[in-house]
C-alpha cells in the first residue's frame, strides 16, 4: 500500500499544491481486510525476515500518515484564509454599511439600552464589560460613530473593591475617567456597588472624587449599594452632588443609631432592618423594601414618615413588649401607595399593626406565607389586613398569593372587593375568583 509522490497543481496559476495528495492505491482495501483477518486469528509473523518486513511497512505507513496530517493541516489553513477573504468581500456588500450614521447610531442605542457599562477589578485586573466595547472593536467606522454619541456611555456601573496591585487601581481610575469623558455632558445613570471594608481606601476615595467632578447636575439616576449607613454618610460628605433622584441598597451590620442622614432626594430604599427611631429622611421615598423587620412601630407610623410612598414590601413588624401601645389617632389616609407586598415569616405581626390605615388607591397586593398552614390560620394579622383593605375601599387589580392556605384565600375574596378584571395568581398560576353571591 503506497502513494504517489506526484503533487497536483493549481488550475489557475499552475503552482504546486502539496496539500492535495493523490488517493491511496485502490488495493488498500484488500490489504486492510487481510490484516484484519490475521489480527482475528492471531496470525503473527514467525521469522525474523517477516517481522523486519512488517516493521518496514509500519514505518512507511507512519511516514505516509504524517504527510497526510501535514497536508490536511496546510489545507485547513488555506481554507481558513480563503474563508476570511470570502467573508470580508461579503461584508463589503452588507446592507448595514449603507445605513446613514444617524440610523446606525439609533440601532446602537437599542442594542445597549438595557445594559450598563460595567467597570470592576477582577483578579487584580481592571476590566470593562458591556456591549458598547464589543461594538467599538468591529471597525474604525463604528468606533468613530460610537465615540461621537455620548448617550452610549452614560449608563455606568462601578464596583469598588480593594486591589492588591496599584497597577489595577490605576487602570480602573483611568477607565472610569475615560468613560466619563466619553459621556460628555449627557445625563448619567450611575450604579455604585461597594464590597470593601467600612473605611474607604485612598483608591476608592480617588474614584469617588473623580465622580464628584462629573455628577454635579448630571446624575438623573443614582443607585447606591453599600454595606452600612455610615458608608453613605461618608459618601455624602465627599460632595458628590446628585441632581435628581437616587436609590440606596444597604446591608447594615447593626441598626442605625446616632446618625442624621439628610437624604431629601432618596427615592428608593432597600434595607434588611428599619427602626422607627432611625433618623433618616424618608419624606420623598417612593419605593421601600424592608427585607427582614420594621422595629418599634406600626404601619401607621411608617406611612406617616413616607407620605409619597408608592410601593412597599415588608416582612415583619416588631413592637417591644415593654413599649406603650400607640394611642388612637386619626387614620392615615395614604393616597400614593398603590403596591403592597406582605411576607409572613416565623415572627408574628403585632395585633393592631394595620389599625388606623386606609389605602384607597391600592391596586396590587402580594401575600407570601413562609409558615405552615396551621400556624398561618391561627394568626390574626391576616384578618386585620383584610379589614384594613375593606375599609380602605380600594379596588385591587392584581392579587398574588404564594403558599397561602386555600381557606384563607377563599375568605379573602369574600371580604375584600376586587376589580372585575382583576388578575389573580396563586403560586404563579392563574386563579379564578369565586363568584360572590349577592
Amino acid at each position: 500500500m503506497s502513494i504517489s509522490n506526484t503533487f497536483r497543481r493549481c488550475s489557475s496559476c499552475q503552482s504546486e499544491l502539496d496539500t492535495f495528495l493523490p488517493e491511496l492505491d485502490p488495493a488498500h482495501r484488500d490489504v486492510y481486510d487481510d490484516l484484519c483477518a490475521k489480527n482475528r486469528s492471531n496470525d503473527i509473523p514467525n521469522s525474523e525476515v517477516e517481522r523486519a518486513q512488517l516493521q518496514s511497512l509500519i514505518e512507511r505507513n507512519s511516514s505516509d500518515l504524517q504527510r497526510y496530517d501535514d497536508a490536511i493541516a496546510r489545507l485547513q489553513d488555506q481554507r481558513n484564509q480563503l474563508n476570511k477573504v470570502l467573508q470580508s468581500r461579503k461584508s463589503l456588500l452588507s446592507p448595514i454599511r449603507k445605513l446613514p450614521p444617524d440610523v446606525l447610531g439609533e440601532i446602537f442605542e437599542l442594542v445597549t439600552a438595557d445594559q450598563f457599562i460595567g467597570l470592576e477589578i477582577h483578579r487584580s485586573i481592571a476590566r470593562g464589560i458591556g456591549r458598547v466595547f464589543v461594538l467599538t472593536w468591529t471597525c474604525s467606522w463604528w468606533r468613530e460613530l460610537i465615540l461621537s454619541r455620548p448617550t452610549l456611555w452614560s449608563r455606568i456601573h462601578l464596583t469598588l473593591a480593594r486591589s492588591t496591585t496599584t497597577d489595577a487601581e490605576s487602570q480602573f481610575t483611568n477607565m472610569t475617567e475615560e468613560v466619563l469623558l466619553r459621556s460628555g455632558t449627557t445625563p448619567l445613570c450611575l450604579k455604585l456597588l461597594r464590597n470593601g471594608e467600612p473605611d474607604f481606601s485612598n483608591f476608592e476615595l480617588s474614584v469617588l472624587n473623580t465622580l464628584a467632578g462629573h455628577t454635579i447636575s448630571r446624575c438623573k439616576d443614582f443607585y447606591i449599594s453599600l454595606r452600612s449607613f455610615p458608608e453613605l454618610e461618608k459618601l455624602l460628605d465627599l460632595a458628590i452632588v446628585i441632581g435628581e433622584d437616587y436609590s440606596l441598597k444597604t446591608e447594615p451590620p447593626r441598626f442605625l443609631e446616632h446618625l442624621s442622614l439628610n437624604c431629601p432626594r432618596l427615592r428608593n430604599l432597600w434595607t434588611p432592618f428599619l427602626r422607627s427611631t432611625d433618623p433618616i429622611d424618608l419624606t420623598n421615598l417612593t419605593f421601600l423594601e424592608i427585607e427582614v423587620k420594621y422595629i418599634g412601630g406600626y404601619m401607621r407610623g411608617l406611612l406617616e414618615r413616607c407620605p409619597l410612598l408608592q410601593s412597599l414590601r415588608v416582612s415583619s413588624f416588631h413592637y417591644p413588649n415593654d413599649a406603650a401601645t400607640p394611642s388612637p389617632l386619626a387614620s392615615v389616609f395614604h393616597t400614593h401607595l398603590t403596591s403592597l407586598t406582605v411576607v409572613y415569616g416565623d415572627e408574628q405581626f403585632p395585633d393592631g399593626v394595620w389599625d388606623y390605615v386606609q389605602l384607597p388607591n391600592l391596586t396590587f397586593l402580594l401575600v407570601h406565607s413562609n409558615v405552615p398552614d396551621a400556624l398561618f390560620e391561627t394568626r390574626n394579622s391576616f384578618n386585620e389586613l383584610k379589614t384594613m383593605l375593606k375599609y380602605s375601599r380600594c379596588m385591587l387589580r392584581n392579587v398574588d398569593f404564594l403558599f397561602v392556605p386555600d381557606t384563607a384565600m377563599s375568605l379573602f375574596f369574600q371580604d375584600v372587593p376586587v376589580s372585575p378584571e382583576c388578575r389573580v395568581e396563586v403560586n404563579g398560576r392563574p386563579y379564578q375568583v369565586p363568584i360572590q353571591s349577592s
